[in-house]
Order: C-alpha cells, then structure tokens, then sequence
C-alpha cells in the first residue's frame, strides 16, 4: 500500500511528539515519545519496511475527507460511502468509558468495524486513559484505576487486545501495543507521583 500525497496528512499530538494521519487512516509517520525520538511508524519514508498502524472500514466506492473540529486540534477523518458514514472523531467519554475500562467506540451508536457481535474494551485505549488523567493532575483518580487496570492482567501479568463484559482476554494475545501503553502509564505516572514529571524522558 503506497503512502499518500503528503497533502492529504492530517497532524495529531500531544505537545511532545505528532504523527501523520493520512487520510486513508493510516498513521505513516510517528515519532514516540518526543519528537527526536526514533520513529515507531515510518511508512511515509519507507513504503515496505517502515512500518504503519491503520484502521479504516471496508466500504465499497469509500471517499475519505479529514478537517479538525473548530477550535481544536482534534482531527476527524470521514468515510464516506452510499450505505454510510464512518467517522474517527472523539466520542462522548460516557458513552466509551466504564469505570477504568475504555472501548474504542460506542458499539450502540456505531456499526463501522462491520463485525458481528459486541466489541470488547480495548485495553491499550484503558491505559492511554489513565496516562491522560495523570498527565491532567488527576493523579489519585489515575493511580486507582491503574490499579484496577492490573487486576485484569492473566497470571503472567500479561494483556490481550480486549476484555470481554466478561473479564475474558479477547483478540490477540499476548498483544504488543497493550503492553506498550501499560509502560508509558506506568512511567509517567510513577514520574508524576514521585514529583519528578518535569524531567525530560528519554
């Protein structure tokens, strides 16, 4: 899959790296955690070997359209088709989180995976949350459910793609990026919690 025009990227971040969004919902570029880190997707500069993260629907005759809301830098990416409209935007937080837990998208309100069944939380998602709440100040409401966060684990401490309303690991397991989010959790909020979150991480 070739990389598109670079006008067609959208621009996502968190004041301390960005990523190219392009407007297929492909993530092609992505530098993590600060902007000279190396990069963890760089399919922009390297088509075969650089490495991407995309979700999009499978739409026949699909157009696609990207804008950031007013006032923000939150970007939506539209996909567009006859049947429907498939949208990346933000979603209600009530309506994605239930206690610790997060799902990708309100699994009431939209049908865009085109899957059957009900989709599970997503656990990468779950610590991404709690990172957030720390990185807000929110730090005893981030520690708890940190907490809860690793009551899910298996008996190796390791995570799945999803939990099931059942408690069941779901998807792909052990699965990397859920993982990968645990740690920037973990580390950011043992930063913040032992006053030391205005060094500089490398």
């Amino acid at each position: 899959m070739a990389f598109e025009p670079i006008e067609n990227y959208g621009v996502i971040g968190n004041m301390q790296s960005i990523a190219l969004v392009g407007m297929n919902g492909s993530i092609d570029f992505m530098c993590y955690p600060e902007f000279d880190s190396p990069t963890v997707f760089a399919a922009l500069l390297d088509d075969q070997k650089g490495g991407r993260f995309q979700i999009r629907p499978r739409m026949a005759n699909m157009r696609a359209r990207q804008l950031y809301l007013p006032d923000t830098n939150i970007l939506l990416t539209r996909f567009l088709a006859e049947a429907c409209d498939a949208r990346h935007r933000p979603a209600q937080a009530a309506s994605v989180i239930e206690d610790t837990l997060v799902r990708r998208y309100d699994v009431e309100r939209n049908d865009v995976d085109g899957l059957p069944g009900t989709e599970g939380s997503f656990i990468a998602c779950s610590f991404w949350y709690v990172e957030c709440l720390a990185r807000a100040g929110k730090l005893e409401r981030a520690q708890l459910l940190f907490e809860k966060l690793l009551s899910y684990s298996n008996h190796l401490g390791l995570y799945s793609e999803e939990l099931g309303a059942d408690g069941r690991h779901l998807g792909n397991f052990p699965q990397a990026f859920t993982h990968l989010s645990l740690i920037s959790a973990a580390t950011y909020l043992d930063r913040a919690l032992s006053g030391r979150h205005d060094e500089v991480w490398r």
